[in-house]
């Protein structure tokens, strides 16, 4: 019976937080098993492709059975699990489907890869034709190609994601470092994205409105420079405007070519003098407008119908594009606004004729905006689990011998103790986890150094955060491969420090103090970068200004443009602040303090350098990782040391033989398989071999012999598995024909999972 209240969001946030659990810090601990040396039902003397393996029960015994099976595990983490998608490569001539906020995309191509590269996310599919123009730009604004096609690009695929790609499905992932080149772009593209704006509006066909006063000109302004940029009455080209009064009125002129600031201005006339030729605008052009004077361009104009939005966001102004009978054919969109959920979408000049108006339909982005988060955006509902068996693993227990027919995963065994009274502990557990940190020098500390014994953070010593009060001890500290920042790995973090906030482009300017003035929270500032007519202004929003000895210091998030840190004054637009510009850096988290304990007094005091404890900011975070080079491996054989009589045979130890042990006092009998034997060496006229057995029912004891069919070897000593694999969970058995097993010879495993 299917369920129409079940949502692709709760899908989403299944698998998300499924491969949550594969981090280190995490309490979960997952391991892919290996297991079943004997052989299939039916198994021997049939040809390798007609073996049949035996199907998998969800039943407790089942379970019980393949952790007796078990010959290894092999600690899985966030490295062997990525949320992926259908794949859809770029393939020209193929149309493509565009996002809507209005459709379940569920099975429909609207997103690509392209070169098993990059992937693009289709906004328009011009009309619903022909892809034919292949994208590849990683710009965080829309690309219209020249086939028409918007794409907006999402993310690039790491060297890691593409271990996670298949002929079938591809890697997805949010990228979280903002200093790690292979995600850069698309965390520029993150940063960028715009919660609820309108990029794109639909025009429906059937319409037959027209505005026949639309105009598209270069300026002849009369002027030989606008300069004001509080003018509100702009004077337009004699040879082509109105002579008459009021003609223009409810349109807007729009700057829609010139020499850099002015273009993209667009405004509300209110009013029209056709004897002058002079429009009046709602409000001031704020930007200087130019006639062409010799090889610099000219500030070229456009008058058409707006279009505003109505809903909860706010910001979106359109304009209505006409075709030469004039009637409506598309929208350009001037400001995609913010905020919107639902909107609905209001030409606001009043036709020349007509009676049916064109339907508007507002193509508002996902929530967080295109680009924001591809996880969602493209719907990851899938997870792929990928794992290598070790050639030389940490600890030497995964096996290089013999075969194996099942395979899968188990979550949180145990370690096995000698006593009874020691806490349980979950394998995995017992080694340190460490976390590295991304680190910012402060703009007037005075420099770092890197010293293993007596860098400017030691290991051994602790940190702490100045607004968090997490705590970490200190395991390594290093510069960054590209030297842009610092590395400061914490074993055994304790609370959540504060880093950078990935979802916004948050800035900290370093500001001179020849300036004048003060700015305020929400206050809108501005910066001028570059020289016209190439140059641009950069808009952002203040969140703090602080006054300091030698500097100022200012924190805000960029809205508009970007912003430089040594050219282009930054002014407030409200209080009229002006201040030039240091250096400009990412905004970053909270300071760090280092402390150390103090002699033997159980006491602790904060490490100063240069007369400050404030030396350190949090930038950003990696993933938990346990202190090891490779992830962690147990023996789950149960390893049998025997003393047999006689010259050593191999063939008395042969794999895949099946062992008993009788103990006469309780006629207790115990059998298990031979995995492997490893021959040590002679004893007198004796050989002293050990064995690795599984499928053990019951329990071997030293000092008994043993029943083979060559030989009848008194076990000298027994050690059990390293892991207790009944106190965890089967979550996944597969069953496969048989694989052998070599020294040089690594399998790899891939589990696809949906929710």
């Amino acid at each position: 019976m299917s369920n129409d209240g079940y949502r692709h969001s709760f899908s989403r946030i299944l698998a998300k937080d499924f491969v949550s659990t594969f981090g280190n810090d995490s309490s979960k601990n997952y391991y892919l098993f290996i297991g079943k040396v004997d052989p299939w039902a039916g198994e021997e003397g049939v040809a390798f492709n007609q073996i049949t393996p035996e199907t998998a029960t969800d039943s407790r015994e089942y379970s019980n059975q393949v952790c007796a099976n078990t010959l290894a595990l092999k600690r899985l983490d966030s490295r062997n699990i990525s949320l992926v998608v259908p794949r859809y490569d770029w393939t020209s001539g193929t149309v493509y489907t565009s996002w809507s906020p209005y459709e379940d995309h569920d099975g429909d191509a609207y997103y690509v890869l392209v070169d098993e590269k990059r992937v693009y996310k289709c906004i328009s599919n011009s009309g619903n034709s022909q892809s034919i123009s292949k994208p590849t730009h990683t710009s965080k604004e829309l690309v219209v190609e020249a086939d028409g096609y918007q794409w907006k690009f999402l993310y690039e695929l790491t060297e890691r994601m593409k271990e996670f790609l298949t002929d079938d499905y591809m890697p997805v992932a949010a990228a979280s470092k903002r200093l790690e080149d292979e995600t850069l772009n698309q965390y520029l593209v993150q940063l960028q994205a715009v919660d609820g704006e309108i990029p794109l509006v639909s025009v429906s066909a059937s319409n037959d409105f027209t505005w026949t006063k639309t105009q598209n000109t270069e300026s002849e302004f009369n002027r030989t420079n606008i300069t004001s940029v509080t003018l509100k009455t702009v004077r337009l080209n004699s040879r082509t405007a109105s002579q008459v009064d009021d003609y223009y009125n409810g349109y807007y002129l729009f700057i829609s070519d010139g020499r850099g600031p002015e273009i993209g201005v667009c405004k509300r006339i209110v009013d029209y003098d056709g004897t002058t030729q002079t429009v009046t605008l709602e409000s001031p052009l704020g930007v200087p407008l130019y006639n062409r004077q010799g090889s610099l361009p000219a500030s070229e104009y456009k008058i058409q119908p707006g279009i505003i939005a109505h809903g909860e966001g706010e910001g979106f102004l359109g304009l209505l594009n006409t075709n030469s009978a004039g009637k409506a054919s598309s929208v350009y969109v001037v400001d995609r606004g913010s905020g919107y959920r639902t909107a609905r979408l209001e030409i606001t000049t009043p036709n020349d004729g007509g009676s049916t108006a064109p339907l508007l339909v507002a193509l508002f982005g996902p929530n967080g905006g295109h680009g924001f988060d591809a996880t969602d955006e493209l719907n990851a509902t899938s997870v792929l689990i990928r794992a290598n068996s070790d050639i030389n693993s940490v600890t030497g227990n995964w096996p290089a011998f013999n075969d194996f027919r099942q395979f899968g995963i188990i979550l949180n065994p145990t370690l096995v103790t000698d006593s009874l009274t020691a806490d349980t502990v979950i394998a995995g557990d017992e080694y340190d986890r460490i976390i590295e940190f991304e680190i910012q020098k402060p703009y007037d500390f005075p420099y770092y150094t890197y010293d293993t014994s007596s860098g400017t953070y030691t290991p051994g010593r602790y940190v702490v955060g100045v607004e968090s009060n997490a705590i970490g001890q200190i395991y390594d500290w290093r510069r960054s491969t590209d030297g842009t920042h610092s590395i400061l790995t914490l074993k055994n973090v304790k609370g959540e420090f504060k880093t950078s906030n990935k979802n916004r482009n948050e800035y900290r300017f370093i500001l001179g103090t020849g300036g004048s003035g003060n700015f305020t929270p929400g206050e809108i500032i501005q910066q001028y970068v570059g020289t016209s007519p190439n140059g641009s202004t950069s808009e952002g929003v203040v969140l703090s200004f602080e006054t300091k000895p030698t500097y100022n210091e200012l924190t805000f998030i960029g809205t508009t443009g970007s912003f430089s840190g040594s050219t282009g004054s930054v002014i407030g637009t409200s209080g009229g602040a002006s201040y030039d510009p240091i250096a400009l850096e990412v905004r970053g988290g909270e300071f760090i303090k280092q402390f150390e304990e103090f002699g033997n007094t159980g006491e602790y005091r904060f490490v100063s350098i240069a007369n400050t404890q404030n030396y350190g900011r949090l930038l950003g975070r990696g993933d938990a990782q346990i202190a090891l080079q490779n992830r962690p491996t147990y023996r789950t054989t149960t390893k049998l040391r025997v003393y047999g009589s006689g010259t050593y045979d191999e063939s008395y130890y042969a794999e895949d033989l099946g062992i008993t042990q009788e103990d006469s006092s309780s006629l207790v009998e115990v059998t298990s398989k031979i995995f492997t034997h490893n021959y040590i060496g002679v004893s007198g006229s004796n050989h002293i071999v050990d064995l690795y057995v599984t499928d053990v029912k019951g329990s071997f004891v030293a000092g008994n012999t043993m029943e083979l069919p060559s030989v009848t070897p008194e076990v000298l000593s027994v050690d059990g598995p390293e892991v207790n694999l009944i106190d965890g969970s089967v979550l996944y058995i597969q069953n496969v024909r048989p694989v052998e097993r070599s020294r040089e010879q690594e399998e790899e495993f891939k589990i696809l999972l949906g929710f």
